[in-house]
């Protein structure tokens, strides 16, 4: 227990230190005798204005005000955009679709002209948005289902409509969680590789997993169930972009393939890695 005499020297520190920090116009070299030495420049910063200093309400009512700010000074607000003009539209993606990079390949067996070739200056277009467009579908709704004009491709669903992994359903994508792999669907094949492997033991043992070849991500998207979290990727191929399908989903994933290039996925961090396409055969 702390005695009287204790109590009385800690109450007066404290007034002392109070007495120090309540008069603005000391200097540094006054305020030695406090527990915290501020260098020069700290008391400008200390006299920021609390509006400075304060929180924004919303990043639109922030931007609202800056632009009133500039608009006052007679600064220009207004900005123009024009729509890259490419081949693949909506589905452009500038380091994925770089022709000028991929015509410089010396050689594409190892499918480099499907690894990612980002262009030196960063484009500065805009990228279409698909005919129809709309609000995407939230979280966990949108894992079986999406608007079908925001990825508007059928050919997915015509080669793999067999093994359920995308289906057409009037005005919207509907995703029944199968695969290459996943003829009784994704959470069976889940639980099926634990009751194979049991150190496994999801979302203890086995917590970040890295998908290759992840098609349209329903392994990722039902792993969440199991507290697990996957990182997913696959190639801009003949099957179009999967990794669309993926993102609109709200599923982690990327366009990318394991070709001759390094990613910067550290291999400390991975606890699984799995390849759908060489998986449990008859799962």
């Amino acid at each position: 227990m702390q005695d009287e005499k204790g109590q009385s020297r800690i109450e007066k520190n404290e007034d002392d230190e109070t007495k120090v920090d309540s008069d603005p116009n000391k200097t540094e070299n006054q305020t030695k005798g406090s527990t915290e030495v501020f260098p020069s420049a700290q008391p400008e910063l200390l006299n920021e204005t609390s509006t400075q200093n304060g929180a924004w309400s919303t990043q639109a009512a922030e931007s609202k005000n800056e632009k009133e700010v500039q608009a006052s000074k007679g600064q220009t607000v207004d900005y123009s955009w024009k729509l890259c003009n490419v081949r693949a539209k909506a589905d452009y993606i500038p380091c994925l679709d770089n022709e000028e990079a991929i015509k410089k390949l010396r050689s594409t067996k190892h499918y480099e002209h499907r690894e990612r070739h980002c262009p030196e200056a960063a484009p500065t277009c805009l990228v279409p948005l698909p005919y129809g467009y709309r609000r995407p579908i939230e979280w966990p709704a949108s894992r079986d289902k999406i608007w079908y004009y925001n990825v508007p491709h059928t050919q997915l669903a015509v080669v793999k409509g067999h093994q359920n992994w995308v289906k057409v359903s009037g005005e919207y994508l509907t995703f029944p969680g199968g695969g290459t792999q996943f003829k009784h669907g994704a959470l069976h094949y889940i639980d099926k590789i634990q009751q194979i492997f049991p150190n496994i033991s999801w979302g203890k043992q086995s917590r970040v997993v890295l998908d290759v070849g992840c098609g349209v991500a329903s392994f990722g998207g039902y792993l969440f169930d199991r507290d697990v979290l996957t990182m997913s990727f696959a190639p801009k191929d003949e099957h179009e972009a999967q990794v669309q399908f993926a993102l609109e989903r709200g599923i982690p994933a990327i366009s990318a393939v394991m070709g001759t290039k390094d990613y910067p996925i550290l291999a400390e961090l991975l606890m699984l890695f799995t390849v759908p396409g060489v998986g449990f055969h008859g799962i």
